[in-house]
């Protein structure tokens, strides 16, 4: 059975046969679907017929008589002019629509928890406590004023029920053990780690408080050379090194080396060859003649003996025998006399030892042919 819809409606017309109407208040109509006339409607209503003849019929004593003057084909683009319970023919697919709305159906508006009337209130809504909305503790009832803790320390030690764990290092926090309680009562109050103290620090824990200033020269100082049992027998000042030098001691005096060598701080002054050959007793204690290149004749050495001062003189030639010679101040005994002359390519040793009572460099070993 066909349906029909009061003209009120606006419907959306899916047409097959398209028409228009241009009479009826200027407006325009097409699409709509052509069929029978409805019978069942009251005497006055309105009814679009599509169909042959085209226009808008008046029902009249049960009858559809056409409107005069609109005999022309329509379309649906406005139905401005219709009257409310004028009919109007609709599909099968707007009809299923139409019965998928339920009676008084409404555009959906979003329910509002602060919303007093219309379609946006919440019927039946909780009332809510103050403390649920701003989740204040001073909103809470009854919020007692004071509180009386129960005594369970015991709970939380050996023996205990609920024990807490012992601290772990650079882990967990605990309590603290019996263990670490000895060693923690061992370290004395404001206590740290060990820092070496530092000579050249100025601040901080490595400082050395109080340290002692010492001069970065000594040149010009007095030291004892010799001493008695009634005092000091002799002294001499310290002397001025310069260049690449050290200061060095003989166990007798200090004096001034260009080459220091061996445990014993032995000086050592070599050259190839000399004419004449004239040790320094001031900075040598051994003097060597490398490559002597001619005869050599041993000059007074320069600089202040002490009594006992050693002098070692090693000489080796460049591949000829060469002639050696003595000042005086080198004495010998007819035991070991002095060489006279090197041996080609061997390497000889001299020693000598000052006597300060003769003014002499006393020659005491020889050993040669090495």
């Amino acid at each position: 059975m066909k349906k029909y819809i009061p003209i009120i409606l606006v419907l959306a017309f899916v047409g097959i046969a398209s028409a228009t109407v241009t009479n009826w208040g200027g407006n325009t109509f097409t699409g709509l679907v052509a069929d029978i006339k409805p019978t069942n409607v009251p005497n006055g209503s309105r009814f679009f017929e599509i169909d042959a003849p085209f226009g808008v019929y008046v029902r009249s004593a049960s009858t559809w008589t056409l409107v005069s003057g609109v005999t022309t084909t329509f379309s649906h683009n406005d139905m401005t002019g219709l009257n409310v319970d004028d009919y109007l023919h609709m599909t099968a697919a707007q009809n299923s629509k139409l019965d998928g709305i339920a009676t008084g159906a409404e555009v959906n508006v979003n329910a509002d928890w602060n919303s007093g009337s219309g379609d946006a209130q919440i019927l039946n809504k909780p009332t809510l406590a103050t403390v649920a909305i701003s989740g204040s503790y001073s909103d809470l009832l009854n919020i007692p004023s004071t509180f009386s803790p129960i005594d369970h320390a015991g709970e939380h030690v050996t023996g205990g029920g609920d024990i807490i764990a012992n601290a772990v290092a650079s882990g967990n926090a605990g309590l603290l053990s019996g263990t670490d309680k000895a060693k923690l009562d061992g370290i004395a109050t404001g206590a740290e780690v060990n820092i070496n103290a530092d000579w050249n620090s100025g601040s901080g824990d490595s400082q050395i408080l109080n340290k002692p200033t010492i001069p970065s020269d000594i040149s010009g100082a007095h030291y004892i050379t010799t001493q008695t049992e009634g005092g000091l027998s002799a002294e001499a000042v310290v002397p001025t090194c310069s260049g690449t030098d050290k200061l060095t001691f003989n166990g007798t005096v200090l004096s001034c080396g260009t080459d220091v060598t061996g445990s014993a701080g032995v000086r050592v002054t070599s050259v190839a060859s000399a004419a004449p050959p004239t040790p320094n007793i001031d900075t040598t204690d051994q003097y060597n003649l490398t490559a002597q290149a001619e005869a050599a004749s041993f000059a007074v050495p320069s600089g202040t003996p002490s009594d006992g001062q050693k002098l070692i003189i090693r000489i080796k030639d460049d591949g000829t025998a060469r002639g050696l010679s003595f000042n005086a101040i080198y004495r010998a005994s007819a035991d070991v006399p002095l060489p006279t002359t090197t041996v080609i390519g061997k390497t000889m040793y001299l020693g000598f030892i000052y006597n300060d009572a003769s003014t002499k460099w006393d020659f005491v070993a020889f050993i040669e042919g090495l």
